[in-house]
């Protein structure tokens, strides 16, 4: 090992000096450790070589700025880090700190506000209020070209001053379908895509930023919502930091980590930080082999089974989110994400908006005044997905954007955490390997039996000294063992499905079956309505079995989202998609039949015994 200034001096290091180091998967750890600093102390001779590489710091009349210089750590011609060398003189040595990712960004995280942000991203078209509109049409139609777009979202209280025009015009970035352009008679808010701004941030932080995060294109989707719209006088968009709530830059990454699971993994080297996502993590097919130079498998323990339940916390000055009848105001998350047993409760803080159906669109649905100042972003993280242009009959597209609402892909990391085998490994690697080792990479490995199997690293935990040549001794790996397929159990419990606008008419549904005799991924019931009905219906399936007397089991639901009561009720038939006959399907402790038809089964009424309605017991299938 050597420890190298700017100059190229090395610092000569006593027989004694040992490095620990550590290396955490980010993953794995709470997001509040993220950039802060890794401290290596140590102690070393006031040789006359070192004291020619300290520049003299042991000099009373050298300046205070001598006790802290840059250096990087070298293993046999590899860089491990670089970092800040921080050293004072007691009792004839030099008693030194190596710091890692440098003090001074680990707290511009805590004290910058993510809106005082200087980008040069804003853009002017001209005072005319037709100068921007083609514009956002292109970022509607070419959203890969920008990093923002424009796309409708319902808010009948846009602007306060004037409320006959909003209620007459209930939109932000309203919208002509006939025209099939934006009409620029309401007020037009830009959405920054999320990904771009997290790169603003991490240069700002003076990183350089990678990762498949930025290039994978369902990440490429997900926007942020703002209440700031486009300045009025100039017509002109604001930066993009500008249109961010005010969030310090620590909490902005953190909630954005909880809710997106993102890895940042740092080369304070290279000065790098390559972000990725766990689901690309664990799907991604590259790997570091150190199959040749494991010493030892030390212990494969069992995965304790932790379960959550997960939901996205509400903006309770949002209103479309009131779903109270009365005086009083409700606010209830539409969705949770149940994992496994569900004991431990998870409110994210990123939110979403709710959602609202016409007969032509799907629209985002906020109620909040839009502002076009920049000196009052009190509102929450708030994430929208938004994929292009949705083609409608005769021809016509929309702009249609969808909350970002919890779904069963940000299950599969509570998956992994429980159903991965914890695994401690040590091995003799080279130091050429182990500087390419990276938390975020998954490693491939061999058991004793001869069998092959991939980890990702928790923890990498090795020691630097100055007699290392060929390899690093005892590297010890804190992993996760991959698995290819999860036994925890997983749902999205539909409490009251965004998408209801007035009635909801939930009807819920759960189903008993031996995993064993038949191969159910999920089970679809869809309410469908007669020819000529109004009713518009949504479903959510149900995802695994009751046991047999019925308990437990997830809960399969089917709700309108418009249409008239009649037609709700009386002009729509169940169908259950299977290609199973069930047994029967209990509902008020008496059983009912079913018939089957091309590719799916109906429900045979129960006489004497009214059909479902909202607030009812599930209905119960068995097969």
């Amino acid at each position: 090992m050597e420890i190298i200034n700017e100059r190229g001096q090395i610092l000569e290091l006593s027989d004694r000096t040992s490095l620990s180091v550590e290396r955490y998967n980010s993953l794995f750890n709470s997001s509040d450790k993220l950039l802060q600093d890794t401290i290596y102390p140590d102690k070393t001779g006031l040789t006359e070589s070192n004291k020619v590489f300290i520049g003299n710091g042991h000099l009373v009349e050298i300046s205070n700025d001598a006790y802290s210089l840059p250096v990087k750590i070298v293993v046999s011609g590899s860089t491990f880090f670089s970092g800040i060398m921080v050293y004072r003189i007691t009792n004839n040595e030099i008693s030194f700190e190596l710091r890692v990712n440098f003090g001074s960004i680990a707290n511009k995280l805590k004290t910058t506000n993510v809106r005082d942000i200087y980008t040069e991203d804003s853009y002017f078209p001209g005072t005319s209020s037709g100068t921007i509109l083609p514009l956002m049409l292109d970022t509607a139609k070419n959203p890969n070209n920008y990093p923002y777009v424009f796309f409708p979202v319902w808010n009948d209280n846009w602007v306060d001053s004037a409320s006959v025009v909003a209620a007459n015009s209930p939109f932000v970035n309203a919208w002509d379908h006939n025209l099939q352009k934006f009409s620029g008679t309401t007020v037009n808010v830009p959405y920054w895509r999320l990904s771009y701004v997290i790169s603003k941030i991490i240069e700002y932080l003076q990183f350089n930023v990678e990762g498949n995060y930025f290039t994978d294109p369902i990440e490429q989707e997900i926007y942020l919502f703002t209440l700031l719209g486009v300045f009025p006088r100039w017509n002109g968009i604001l930066s993009s930091t500008s249109h961010l709530p005010d969030l310090m830059i620590n909490e902005f990454l953190k909630q954005i980590i909880e809710r997106k699971r993102i890895s940042f993994d740092i080369d304070s080297f290279t000065n790098t930080v390559t972000i990725e996502t766990a689901q690309s993590i664990l799907s991604d097919p590259e790997f570091i082999d150190i199959s040749d130079y494991i010493e030892s498998i030390q212990e494969i323990s069992v995965p304790e089974k932790k379960g959550y339940k997960i939901t996205l916390k509400l903006n309770e000055n949002d209103d479309s989110w009131n779903t109270g009848t009365s005086d009083k105001k409700v606010f209830q998350a539409p969705y949770i994400l149940n994992v496994g047993s569900k004991e431990n409760v998870i409110e994210m803080s990123v939110g979403t908006l709710r959602m609202k159906k016409d007969t032509l669109y799907t629209y985002p649905m906020n109620k909040e005044l839009v502002k076009q100042t920049y000196f009052d972003n009190n509102w929450p993280l708030t994430l929208l997905r938004y994929k292009g242009m949705k083609n409608l009959s005769g021809g016509k597209v929309f702009p249609e954007a969808t909350p970002l609402n919890l779904d069963l892909s940000d299950a599969e990391w509570y998956q992994f955490l429980n159903d991965s085998k914890p695994v401690t490994i040590i091995a003799n690697i080279p130091p050429s390997i182990l500087a390419k080792m990276k938390p975020s990479i998954k490693l491939r490995c061999i058991s004793e039996q001869g069998i092959h199997f991939l980890v990702i690293p928790e923890k990498i935990s090795y020691n630097l000294t100055p007699g290392i040549t060929e390899f690093v001794q005892k590297v010890k790996i804190d992993a996760r063992i991959v698995t290819t397929s999860y036994e925890t159990k997983v749902d999205i419990e539909a409490v009251i499905p965004e998408q209801l606008v007035q009635e909801m008419f939930l009807v819920k549904f759960k189903a008993f079956w031996d995993p064993e005799v038949y191969d159910f991924q999920s089970l679809k019931i869809e309410r469908i309505p007669e020819v000529g009905s109004t009713g518009v219906f949504g479903y959510t399936t149900i995802k695994y079995p009751t046991d047999e007397a019925g308990a437990g089991g997830s809960i399969g639901t089917t709700f309108a989202t418009a249409g008239n009561r009649i037609d709700i009720e009386y002009r729509s038939e169940f169908r259950l998609y299977t290609d199973v006959k069930p047994r029967y399907y209990l509902r008020w402790g008496r059983k009912g039949t079913f018939t089957e038809k091309s590719g799916y089964y109906t429900f045979d009424r129960i006489a004497g015994v009214p059909w479902p309605e909202e607030g009812d017991k599930p209905i119960w299938i068995v097969f």
